[in-house]
Parts: structure tokens; sequence; C-alpha cells
């Protein structure tokens, strides 16, 4: 299992989006994700789950 904060979580899932990865049919746009879920994706993109996505520590806000 892999642990990480819920604002990493929601950083994540910001970028996932903008990315057009966090989608679903009808109205609503957002999928909500287990943490592991969304560090699967995360790996997947080849990024730190320490770091930001610009390989920083900072967390977008």
């Amino acid at each position: 299992m892999v642990g990480i904060n819920y604002p990493t979580v929601e950083h994540y899932l910001r970028r996932l989006d903008e990315r057009g990865a966090v989608t679903t049919k009808g109205e609503y746009r957002k999928m909500y994700f287990l943490s592991e879920c969304v560090a699967l994706h995360v790996e997947r993109l080849g990024v730190d789950v320490d770091t930001g996505m610009d390989g920083t520590d900072e967390v977008d806000e």
C-alpha cells in the first residue's frame, strides 16, 4: 500500500484532470480515486510521489 497525504492526492488529481486523464461520461467530469489508484497513475506518468510534477518539492496550490 502506498502512503500519500491528502494534499498530494488533490495535487495529482488536479494535474491528471488538466491532462484530460480524469474524465467520466455524463455531467460529472471528475472521478474520485483512492490514494493507491492516484499513486498508480502518478507512477505511470513517471513522477515521484514525493515531488511536484515539475520536479520540485513544492506542491502547486
